[in-house]
């Protein structure tokens, strides 16, 4: 069978120093990961004209969407309901791996996000928007065991 990875390849640092093999992260580079962090955070945040809960990569025109209008209702973003949508956010994207200190630095910062009474959609979204984005450029995202 073939392999575009060497089997016994050992990323540079901790994990090498431990001895682990990482043939998977031949493909990582710094550059790489900005890329992809860059390449989500448009994705994600780039569309801010529309408060209907969704986002579009590939600068707009909509090839790929994501829906987040689902999360966007008061009982989640409000601050009592931000650790239930970190919660299902979490088991959606990272397999409820997310690190109780990432889930508590997503909580805490999305709760300083403007939030009036009654919300309006373009709070919820942002504060959803804040959600999803910082979850998937955690390294729990990145690197899923």
């Amino acid at each position: 069978m073939f392999n575009y990875f060497f089997p016994d390849y050992k990323f540079p640092g901790i994990l090498g120093s431990a001895g682990l093999t990482t043939p998977e992260f031949q493909l990582t580079s710094d550059t790489e990961a900005v890329y992809q962090m860059n390449f989500l955070q448009g994705g994600i945040l780039g569309n801010t004209g529309n408060t209907n809960g969704l986002s579009s990569f590939n600068n707009g025109n909509g090839a790929i969407t994501l829906d987040i209008g689902p999360y966007m209702t008061s009982g989640l973003t409000s601050n009592g309901g931000l650790p239930g949508l970190v919660d299902q956010l979490n088991t959606l994207l990272c397999g409820g791996q997310l690190s109780p200190s990432a889930r508590s630095q997503i909580i805490g910062y999305t709760a300083t996000l403007a939030y009036g009474a009654p919300p309006n959609n373009t709070q919820m979204r942002d504060r959803v928007r804040a959600v999803v984005h910082l979850i998937i450029n955690s390294p729990d995202y990145t690197v899923q065991r």
